[in-house]
């Protein structure tokens, strides 16, 4: 079957959705595409390109448009780190439609992550943080291809890691590995966006100088979050501003420098320059 066929046979079994968009429900995208030999992933951004919106991306488009949509779902991320920030931002790429995903953590699930990593429940501790984070993407969006890496970055492998994704997200829980993951996606020329949690607080920033880097280089391999600990909902909330950042530069909206600081107990959220 053509494209034009394929475009023809998903429009006849389209139905109407908000803002009168033409909806193709999952199951038909899944048969069309089983059917042509294609992933799924494929064929939504031929659906988008010919104004057929997925029905799981409905409530995308009004905000990201169908281009956008599109535009996600041929990117690459690769998520550091996949345990109290990373599983959130993991949770949210999936949703959203980033399409291919690399998850790289060498640590496994312990009792101490129940209280705020979303991929950690009491059925799966001792497991790999990487490979759940991967099974977690298939139950949620099965179009997004996932590279599962139950290792830890070190120099040796951090470019290979990296070096074929659009963008990176920081969700490191040590200054040493985010200084090397800092540098690498620098040398290859991959944004990187940062995030770090501890207590009340988090801070977010799309990594575009040295400033941060200078402070890390000043401290020890810890922050302060092992003394206050860290609650559930300040990861949640830091890791939505990290991706909506992310999202943003991948669809190549301008996107803010400096540092976004935030206090869940004042509330405030304060931009400091850099």
């Amino acid at each position: 079957m053509s494209g034009c066929d394929r475009i023809k046979k998903a429009a006849s079994l389209a139905q109407a959705g908000e803002g009168g968009r033409q909806v193709v429900s999952l199951a038909a995208v899944r048969e069309i595409a089983s059917s042509e030999g294609l992933a799924v992933r494929e064929l939504e951004v031929e659906l988008l390109m010919n104004n057929l919106v997925p029905h799981r991306y409905l409530r995308n488009i009004g905000t990201l448009g169908m281009d956008g949509q599109a535009k996600l779902l041929m990117s690459s991320a690769a998520v550091i780190g996949c345990g109290g920030l990373g599983g959130w931002i993991v949770e949210l790429l999936a949703r959203v439609g980033v399409g291919r995903l690399t998850l790289i953590d060498g640590d496994v699930f312990s009792e101490s992550n129940l209280n705020r990593q979303a991929l950690c429940t009491e059925a799966n501790l001792g497991r790999s943080k990487a490979e759940a984070a991967a099974a977690r993407v298939l139950e949620i969006n099965s179009a997004v291809e996932t590279v599962p890496c139950p290792l830890m970055m070190t120099q040796d492998n951090a470019k290979a890691l990296l070096e074929k994704n659009n963008i990176v997200f920081d969700a490191l829980d040590n200054l040493p590995s985010r200084l090397l993951l800092l540098e690498t996606s620098q040398s290859l020329g991959i944004p990187m966006i940062h995030g770090a949690i501890a207590g009340w607080w988090g801070q977010v920033s799309k990594c575009e100088s040295d400033a941060l880097a200078s402070l890390w280089r000043n401290k020890g391999e810890k922050g302060i979050e092992t003394v206050v600990g860290t609650p559930g909902f300040t990861p949640s909330y830091t890791a939505s501003l990290q991706v909506a950042l992310g999202v943003r530069l991948l669809l190549g909206k301008k996107t803010p420098s400096g540092l976004l600081w935030m206090d869940l107990e004042g509330p405030a959220l304060e931009k400091i320059s850099l």
